[in-house]
């Protein structure tokens, strides 16, 4: 059976993250602090589950691939890709 990780395009699969539809990348609150255009973990999970038919270990990975790819990065770089509520960033949308 083929991995079905393998045949997904990350280059594709950031472009329809950001989509209107997409992961939900907006400005957010936490700690009296705003970090701009971040997505959270968890919500990302649900997302890749729904969009690519995966299980949570399988969308946990797929986060881990992008973190590894350098397209996203937790907004402290503290942790890697994680299934909860911690944000995330795209490289390009630093501000």
């Amino acid at each position: 059976m083929p991995n079905v990780l393998e045949s997904i395009n990350l280059k594709k699969l950031v472009t329809e993250m950001h989509a209107p539809n997409g992961v939900g990348i907006k400005n957010r609150r936490l700690w009296l602090r705003t970090y701009p255009k971040v997505f959270v973990g968890c919500e990302a999970v649900t997302w890749f589950k729904s969009q690519y038919n995966l299980s949570t270990e399988q969308a946990i990975h797929l986060g881990n691939l992008l973190v590894q790819n350098k397209l996203i990065h937790h907004v402290l770089d503290r942790h890697n890709f994680k299934n909860e509520y911690l944000f995330y960033r795209f490289y390009w949308d630093e501000v």
